[in-house]
């Protein structure tokens, strides 16, 4: 019986996102995307304020501003725990914290190296565009070359 039950529930519960949107505005990133399926889908949307943290090198704050699902407002807990665990995935060092009453994730980019192999400079958002900028900290014989071959492209 408790078999026969989780079978019915687990398609519920399994994440379904399809048709992402993602809207581009000055300091500000929008997210939208469909969770769910069939008459059991909602649009979810997501605000984010997207900064690039002053005197912390490699560090992008994420603030969570507003999300909602349909017009309703919605917890984000789930989505930053999984957030966080994607990120280490990858090498990226999450920590959370509040701000104005809105949860704030910082990416710390190639935490777990003791030199990093690239410094950001920039990351912007304006209208439409996302901009990131930075250089290399590889001394290898095989950036310089790469990197090279990419100036003399330009």
């Amino acid at each position: 019986m408790l078999r026969r039950i989780r079978r019915r529930i687990r398609p519920l519960v399994c994440w379904h996102l399809s048709e992402p949107r993602v809207a581009i505005e000055p300091d500000k990133l929008r997210v939208g995307f469909r969770y769910g399926m069939g008459s059991w889908s909602t649009v979810v949307s997501i605000d984010l304020r997207v900064w690039l943290v002053a005197k912390e090198p490699n560090v992008v704050a994420l603030e969570f501003e507003g999300m909602h699902a349909g017009a309703l407002p919605i917890s984000s807990q789930s989505l930053l725990e999984n957030a966080s665990q994607t990120a280490r995935r990858h090498d990226i060092d999450p920590t959370w914290y509040r701000h104005n009453g809105h949860p704030v994730l910082l990416l710390r980019f190639q935490a777990g190296r003791s030199r990093p192999t690239f410094q950001l400079q920039q990351f912007e958002l304006h209208a439409g565009v996302l901009s990131i900028a930075g250089h290399s900290l590889d001394t290898t014989p095989q950036a310089r070359v790469g990197s090279d071959r990419q100036d003399l492209a330009e």
